[in-house]
């Protein structure tokens, strides 16, 4: 969580995926007040260093009620970290510290994709954005199919135990742009594209039996992927 908000969906749904993988939950409160040590040194350093200490003690105890308030396991005054400054730089620093198998986030600010995506190249973690639920219950797994070991299918078959929900495989399958244009060689690209879209349908299809809770495989063939995995 970061500044004086407690992201009350973000820290249930870490607390449930942390009993489903059977982890320990760690909770990170990042708060953008700085105490103002400054101008307190400058009367009595002694005395300003203890009233320092016990207000960071009295929050820290504040905190731990809070989570305890929030969340339906207790969680050990040892797996609270309460940091100050740069949200993103706290997560990267604790994990760092202390590791862990799983980053949730809330969905509380514009960019919090963007911040998923530099968090997970920094830590080598997978950042959950702990958004809202959604009727439909499905999750959606885009995947190249270039490894034959499927990682991401893998993660697919992962979260959609951990959450219960049905599993929805896609692969796009981006049509090859050759200069020229002529009618023959259109003819001849599109041809290619079918098969490959027939092929890699057929591998999806295979690999989606082994899914327990999978609902379908959808193949497409769009020159953004992006664009494809969003209309998915």
């Amino acid at each position: 969580s970061s500044s004086t908000q407690w992201p009350i969906s973000a820290m249930l749904k870490a607390d449930a995926f942390a009993q489903s993988l059977r982890v320990e939950l760690l909770v990170l409160h990042v708060s953008n007040v700085r105490p103002n040590f400054r101008s307190l040194f400058r009367r009595s350093p002694g005395l300003d260093v203890l009233g320092a200490l016990e207000h960071l003690e009295k929050a820290r105890a504040e905190a731990l009620e809070r989570c305890n308030y929030i969340l339906p396991n207790k969680v050990p005054s040892e797996n609270l970290f309460i940091r100050s400054g740069d949200f993103a730089g706290a997560i990267q620093q604790t994990v760092s510290e202390c590791g862990a198998d799983l980053i949730v986030i809330p969905p509380e600010q514009k960019g919090q994709g963007l911040l998923a995506m530099d968090l997970t190249m920094a830590t080598g973690v997978p950042v959950l954005i702990a958004r809202p639920p959604r009727s439909h219950n499905v999750v959606v797994g885009a995947t190249n199919l270039a490894d034959s070991r499927y990682p991401v299918i893998r993660q697919v078959r992962q979260v959609s135990g951990l959450l219960g929900a049905q599993a929805l495989l896609m692969h796009n399958v981006a049509p090859v742009q050759l200069p020229g244009g002529l009618e023959r060689g259109s003819m001849l690209l599109q041809v290619s594209s079918e098969q490959d879209v027939d092929s890699s349908a057929e591998r999806l299809a295979e690999v989606s039996r082994q899914l327990p809770r999978a609902l379908k495989a959808v193949v497409k063939s769009e020159s953004n992927t992006a664009q494809a995995i969003l209309e998915t």
